[in-house]
This record gives structure tokens, sequence and C-alpha cells, in this order.
């Protein structure tokens, strides 16, 4: 009975992914397995939590993506290809945009703890 139920759980998680369109292979997944992240035009991601896929849009280039909190929070550095962009932190269940910041303005040193310098000075450490 234990085996069934574990099937009929991975084959509710496949009709998820499957109702909310195919995932690609090489999409991000966050560290809590609860989402799922790529990216699909140059200013433009799709994030698929809770059964749902949902957009987000930033240019001119989305340049770099990635999970922070577990999977709770996304994060996008987007802007131009040779110049300094923005970073943006949303909330991966609502979208909501929870932190941004222009990466002309604040220092590599004063940049908030989920930014892509803030993640590689971590690492550094």
């Amino acid at each position: 009975m234990k085996r069934r139920a574990a099937l009929g759980a991975g084959l509710l998680a496949l009709c998820l992914f499957a109702h909310a369109g195919p995932v690609p292979s090489g999409a991000l997944r966050s560290p809590d397995g609860k989402s799922a992240a790529w990216q699909v035009k140059d200013d433009e991601i799709r994030l698929y939590r809770n059964g749902e896929t949902r957009s987000l849009k930033c240019g001119p280039f989305i340049r770099e993506f990635w999970f922070w909190k577990d999977g709770s929070q996304i994060a996008i550095d987007c802007g131009g290809s040779h110049f300094a962009g923005r970073e943006i932190l949303y909330d991966s269940a609502t979208l909501k945009q929870l932190d941004s910041f222009d990466q002309a303005v604040v220092p590599l040193e004063k940049r908030p703890e989920w930014s892509s310098s803030g993640l590689t000075r971590s690492a550094g450490e």
C-alpha cells in the first residue's frame, strides 16, 4: 500500500508539471524542490510553483537568475550587455517584489546578501 501511495504522489507531481506545460530539463530547480525556473526569452523567465507557471520580465536582458531562502524567493539580474543593471528579489509564491537595487549606485560591499555579488562574497569568505 505504501508503494501505491508513493506512486500516486509521483503521478500527481507529474500531472502538475504536465498541466502547467513541460518544464525543460535544463530548468533551475529550487533547493526546496517546490519551484523550477527557466529562461524563455532574453527578457523573460518562467517560474513553476504550486501547479502554476508564471512569467517575470525585465529588459533589455535577464542576465542571471537564482533562488534564495531555499527557493521561497527568486532573484534576477537584468540590464544591458555592457553596463550595470538592476537586481530584483521576488517572493516565489506571489511574485511580489521584495527588494531591488541599481548596480551602478550600490557599491559591491553594500549590496544585500541575496544579490549575486553578495553570494560571491559569502562563498569566498
